[in-house]
């Protein structure tokens, strides 16, 4: 008949248990090490990710920030030379030029910004009318940064930003570009301009674009994109 296994002490089972807690500690910090990705690019804000793997970006651009009356203007600098500002349209943000910013950079000091309320420009902007989206603007332009000679482009929204910026601030824009955006005026009143962008102004009208996109954005656009292509 064989014995019946005496028990083990009880100073050889805490040490069993300590040893056992031990090596799971261990291999939970194995894993975790393994399957994380670099400190460097974790910590990385969010708002670098689109240029984080582009070396043309890394050579001769960089992500700046103003804070203008109650928003934190995002904008990207680079090149040198006269400067040129951007504007993105909408639903747009600055990196809708970036195709072309590399040769802008070659002979001007390039600025392409996201307007409040797109992008990575934080904030609640007194209003999102164009003259007012345009002072947001000429205040990062010429006030932060100093720049009286601006060439001020924009498309689509942005151009309409960028006509208020030369009509409010002539001696501050050196040359106007103006891109994809019916010009109000003699010619087209306002009737016909809405006409001609209906989408505007849907979206302009109070609560009802907070009410039909809900919280799921890319869901929104990819069924709005199809009906203006």
């Amino acid at each position: 008949m064989t014995p019946a296994p005496r028990p083990m002490p009880h100073t050889f089972r805490r040490s069993a248990r300590t040893v056992a807690s031990v090596l799971v500690t261990l291999l939970l910090i194995i894993a975790s090490a393994a399957c994380s990705t670099p400190a460097a690019e974790d910590d990385a804000p969010a708002y670098t990710a689109v240029t984080r793997d582009d070396p043309r970006f890394e050579k001769g651009f960089r992500h700046e920030f103003a804070d203008i009356d109650g928003v934190r203007m995002h904008y990207v600098r680079g090149g040198s030379g006269s400067p040129v500002v951007l504007i993105h349209g909408w639903p747009q943000t600055w990196y809708g030029w970036w195709p072309i910013m590399p040769e802008l950079a070659e002979h001007h000091t390039v600025y392409a910004v996201d307007l409040p309320g797109l992008g990575d420009s934080t904030g609640s902007p007194s209003g999102y009318d164009k003259a007012t989206l345009a002072r947001y603007v000429h205040k990062l332009i010429a006030d932060r940064l100093g720049l009286d000679d601006a060439r001020v482009i924009g498309h689509d929204l942005g151009a309409a930003v960028a006509f208020q910026y030369a009509s409010q601030f002539p001696g501050d824009t050196a040359r106007l570009g103006y891109l994809d955006l019916p010009l109000p005026g003699p010619a087209i009143d306002a009737p016909t301009y809405r006409s001609l962008s209906w989408h505007i102004a849907f979206h302009a009208q109070r609560r009802v674009p907070e009410t039909v996109v809900g919280d799921d954005v890319r869901e929104y656009l990819a069924l709005f994109y199809p009906q203006v292509s």
